[in-house]
């Protein structure tokens, strides 16, 4: 039998509300890229989400 990526498919179209806020973020923070700050934000925001992921599954 042959594994396919229907995994990865599932996790990234089942979207929750917190992540689709999150893509949001993403989307504004693209704007700030060449401030400094709003980056370390954005980072740290990035690693929560997948702290909170991990904690989750």
């Amino acid at each position: 039998m042959q594994k396919t990526g229907t995994d990865k498919k599932k996790q990234t179209t089942q979207l929750s509300p917190f992540q689709i806020k999150m893509a949001e973020l993403n989307a504004k923070f693209k704007v700030h890229k060449e401030n400094p700050m709003m980056e370390k934000i954005l980072k740290a925001a990035k690693q929560y989400i997948a702290e909170k992921e991990a904690n989750e599954s």
